[in-house]
């Protein structure tokens, strides 16, 4: 099975091509740990900062090479998967992935592919298309409920009204009420 998880955006911060003073400033960052914020902030201090071997042309180059081999493999129908392998620099679980959508809208994917990519696709990499991927009778019922159609600009899956986990709705009030106390303990 050919097969890829682009990761586009988590790659352009590692590598040096991200723009570090909108990164460092993430309004999510504010739901992850303050040692986990220092870390990543002196990681970009000794990595980028003070890297005097830093060539931004190179990483900008890495970028679009990595775009280019993201269109190339949806064009060939390999299975592309939905990622950011969050917790990881900068990228905070639940936010992280808005951050890569426009990656993949940029590689050419159609909103519909990037939605298969993070749905259908997964059920079929874990042999499990039985239970989850799709929304069917008789299946896990995960699904986030949209308020504009994603299906024309990717970007609405961020306007949301809540989200259903394994049959159980959680609503927008519910997870903002969550958040905040995520907030509080992190602050």
């Amino acid at each position: 099975m050919r097969l890829m998880v682009p990761t586009q955006a988590l790659w352009e911060t590692i590598i040096g091509a991200g723009d570090y003073d909108t990164i460092r400033n993430y309004d999510e960052l504010k739901y992850i740990p303050q040692a986990f914020r220092n870390g990543y902030n002196n990681w970009v201090t000794n990595n980028i900062d003070n890297n005097a071997n830093l060539n931004i042309g190179d990483a900008l180059d890495h970028v679009e090479l990595r775009r280019e081999l993201l269109q190339k493999i949806d064009e060939a129908g390999a299975l592309i998967l939905m990622g950011t392998d969050a917790p990881q620099l900068f990228s905070v679980p639940g936010f992280s992935i808005h951050r890569e959508l426009p990656k993949m809208v940029e590689a050419g994917m159609s909103p519909y592919e990037i939605i298969e990519s993070g749905t259908r696709n997964v059920g079929i990499y874990f042999k499990d298309s039985a239970d989850f991927g799709t929304i069917e009778t008789g299946k896990r019922t995960d699904l986030i409920l949209v308020d504009r159609n994603p299906l024309e600009d990717v970007s609405n899956i961020q306007n949301n009204s809540g989200v259903m986990v394994r049959g159980k709705w959680l609503s927008k009030e519910v997870i903002d009420k969550r958040l905040s106390e995520i907030e509080v303990s992190y602050n």
